[in-house]
């Protein structure tokens, strides 16, 4: 149960039931994750351990979310209640533990889309860190620029964890745009890089995004690519290589982030593809 601001009206938010097994416990090893919103509409979310036997299976941490904003004290009561005389109950180890900034920030990666013949076109997309996600929109256009939603997934967890999801658009009609949306439970809106799947034939485009490169991070798009191994490599003004990443790429549009080494210094480098017979050579300005 939870109380903003010292108020009068606890509010419950979370009911867990012990196992129906008989004789049932839940492990101390547990490591589950239980998600519940405050709404304060006194409806509880309800988490029942799984398993059989003498033990069950219950999480080990709760994670509430949708608490107002501008709460600086926040009362919690733990309400336990038997059902059976013989029933034991030991709470041990109890921290209230706030994030600092509240959900993380969507965290797009292996962004791709493929042209299969006889399918359409699929559309795959990782979040790294996924957390307070309302939904998320697979959005086409036919110049790049005007998007229109064509599908609605919604999320797998929310529990910070990465999640991987596919979509496939069995409508697809010559060049196309795709992106993806993903609409926190705020209404915060973050749009993944735009895809461009051709509906023919095309060569093989290599693109670096943010360019300059800032935090060591950055995101190399693949358009038209044929599926292999792909090797990635970083050179310095003087011909040296400082960075060098072999990876194994899927046919199609696809994005794949590269982590460069916190010690490469600010400057000008070079950065080489080579692969299934292509090799691309792009300037790469590191901050």
């Amino acid at each position: 149960m939870t109380l903003p601001n010292g108020g009068t009206n606890w509010w419950n938010t979370l009911e867990v039931t012990g196992s129906t097994a008989g004789q049932a416990c839940w492990s101390y090893a547990g490591t589950g994750i239980a998600n519940a919103n405050y709404d304060g509409n006194n409806t509880p979310t309800v988490v029942t351990p799984v398993g059989s036997g003498l033990l069950a299976n219950g999480p080990s941490t709760v994670i509430i979310r949708g608490l107002p904003i501008g709460i600086t004290n926040l009362r919690v009561r733990i309400t336990m209640d038997n059902s059976n005389d013989n029933e034991r109950w030991v709470i041990d180890d109890v921290q209230l533990i706030r994030t600092s900034n509240g959900p993380l920030v969507v965290n797009f990666d292996n962004v791709n889309a493929k042209k299969i013949a006889g399918t359409g076109v699929v559309v795959n997309w990782s979040n790294l860190t996924e957390s307070e996600v309302n939904f998320y929109e697979v959005e086409r256009s036919a110049d790049g620029k005007n998007f229109t939603a064509i599908a609605k997934v919604q999320p797998k967890a929310n529990d910070y964890s990465a999640q991987t999801y596919s979509f496939t658009d069995a409508t697809a009609v010559g060049n196309a745009y795709y992106r993806i949306k993903a609409v926190e439970l705020n209404g915060t809106v973050k749009n993944s890089i735009i895809l461009k799947v051709s509906g023919s034939n095309a060569k093989a485009i290599f693109s670096v995004y943010p360019n300059p490169v800032q935090n060591k991070v950055v995101a190399v798009q693949c358009s038209n690519v044929d599926a292999g191994v792909y090797t990635f490599s970083i050179f310095n003004s003087t011909g040296q290589q400082v960075f060098v990443k072999t990876m194994s790429l899927q046919q199609g549009v696809l994005s794949q982030s590269l982590e460069l080494p916190a010690s490469l210094k600010t400057g000008i480098y070079m950065l080489r593809i080579e692969g299934v017979g292509i090799k691309s050579v792009t300037t790469l300005v590191i901050q």
